[in-house]
């Protein structure tokens, strides 16, 4: 339906653009949550640069940004799949980076260690914890008795 809306619409132009600060902000914020979503700035600004060098037409730059945005809101979804609330999710996420081929048993147990990582480094934070060295220095003794 969107999709028909836009090929009839005489503001072709308008609606990109529309359409590109929507998942721009949605991107952003998203990347704001997990740094690892990183990928999804770098493929969006890939979209856009392809359309401004003249190797999309408006029409693909469109059916492109759908698909993005699809792509977007699964991965919003993902924490849910994986059994995993958003924190933790980052957490695994860094884990995870490079993806390693891991069995089944093998990422549940990265899950377990993010979920554990995530609740010994809660009972250290206190506000304004990265100013003061001393919580600094305990949130990284924490961060490397889980991993050890």
């Amino acid at each position: 339906m969107l999709a028909q809306r836009f090929r009839t619409s005489p503001h072709k132009q308008l609606d990109i653009e529309a359409l590109k600060a929507a998942i721009q902000r949605q991107i952003e914020q998203m990347v704001a949550e997990n740094p690892a979503r990183i990928d999804f700035l770098e493929r969006f600004k890939a979209l856009i640069d392809s359309y401004n060098n003249g190797s999309r037409n408006i029409e693909d730059l469109f059916d492109a940004l759908v698909a993005l945005a699809g792509a977007l809101s699964d991965e919003q979804q993902r924490h849910v799949r994986e059994n995993l609330s958003e924190p933790e999710l980052v957490i695994f996420d860094i884990l995870m980076r490079p993806a390693p081929k891991l069995s089944a048993k093998e990422r549940e147990q990265v899950k377990r260690v993010a979920r554990e990582l995530l609740a010994r480094i809660k009972e250290t934070l206190v506000l304004e914890w990265r100013q003061r060295v001393v919580t600094r220095a305990r949130v990284q003794l924490k961060i490397q008795e889980v991993l050890d």
